[in-house]
């Protein structure tokens, strides 16, 4: 009898964390660091439907560039009195705050304020029909359409009335694999499709266009683990795309860090504990070791050869080694134990 509850328990559960709820919504206080990534990543779009693998291991981070993304009280925020009926803000810095409210059967949007690097903020305020993006609970096959209107505020062109058309789906539920060690399983997609239009005349359209697709593994967090956004706006026929592509566990490699002079050099062990060595320099080199968020934490000179390096000052952890010489630079990721 006691195993019998015990795998009804465990089916509950696993059921859970295989569907949306307000219970796994994101909350005030939820907080998370995530590693931004190569915008060019693709949003495999096709790649829907349940027991499938998305697999960004491969996928190079931009060096030095994390996102804190923080689960705001909207009714504290600044721009509280813009979005009425919102419960919570969810900032990515320098790139978009979400104003949304959740209860037992919906997750809805009231707006949201994007930060594009040529126009200046824009901010679209569902303060006439606000956006739904959820009908609880929610499963893959999922999918919600619903129209919105309001207001889009720039900071170049002033304030106009705006109407749309926003689509949500749960479409996939799977594994992702996010590096070489890091394998989610249980991950539910949700797709997130908007379209606003303002009709400025006589200077012309303001259209703003969101493809954003968020993975969540709700056993372990109710934020996304990754993300891949795409925003295209178009102000009086100048259209600009804006991408943020981010993940909650850090890359395997960085753009731009590494160099074919160098690949016959090697660092171990690794993972590491008390020091490092460093194989097959033919001329002094320069290392220094970052921290996975772009802090210098040590810098050695090394003459040609193998050398060692001590590292029993450093934290447990992750770490970048980043060897320059004059033929060229090797960065590698090691692990200090």
């Amino acid at each position: 009898m006691k195993k019998n509850l015990l795998f009804a328990c465990l089916a509950l559960t696993t059921t859970s964390f295989a569907q949306f709820t307000d219970a796994n919504s994101p909350a005030i206080g939820n907080s998370a660091t995530m590693y931004v990534l190569d915008t060019n990543a693709s949003n495999m779009a096709g790649v829907t439907g349940t027991g499938v693998s998305w697999d960004y291991s491969s996928t190079p981070g931009v060096y030095g560039q994390t996102k804190s993304v923080s689960v705001l009280d909207a009714t504290s925020t600044p721009d509280a009195a813009d979005y009425a009926g919102a419960v919570i803000a969810i900032e990515i810095p320098g790139f978009l705050t979400s104003y949304c409210a959740s209860n037992a059967t919906t997750y809805s949007s009231q707006g949201f304020i994007f930060s594009e690097p040529s126009f200046g903020d824009v901010e679209a305020r569902f303060n006439t029909n606000s956006e739904l993006l959820l009908n609880y609970p929610a499963v893959v096959g999922d999918m919600v359409s619903d129209v919105v209107a309001g207001q889009i505020i720039t900071t170049t062109a002033g304030t106009f009335p705006c109407t749309g058309t926003a689509k949500t789906t749960v479409d996939g539920s799977g594994t992702l694999k996010l590096n070489a060690a890091t394998t989610l399983s249980n991950v539910l997609r949700f797709k997130i499709e908007d379209s606003l239009h303002v009709d400025a005349a006589p200077l012309g359209e303001v259209i703003m266009k969101r493809v954003q697709y968020e993975y969540y593994d709700h056993a372990n967090s109710n934020l996304p683990v990754f993300v891949h956004s795409t925003i295209v706006l178009s102000v009086f026929g100048g259209p600009q795309t804006t991408g943020l592509v981010m993940s909650s566990v850090a890359p395997d490699s960085y753009l731009g860090v590494n160099s074919q002079e160098l690949t016959n050099v090697t660092v171990y062990p690794n993972p590491a504990t008390d020091f490092v060595n460093i194989n097959g320099l033919k001329d002094d080199a320069t290392v220094q070791i970052f921290s996975l968020n772009g802090q210098l934490v040590k810098t050695v000179e090394l003459a040609t050869g193998t050398t060692s390096i001590a590292i029993e000052d450093l934290n447990a952890g992750s770490y970048l080694v980043k060897a320059t010489t004059s033929n060229g630079t090797l960065t590698t990721k090691i692990t200090v134990q």
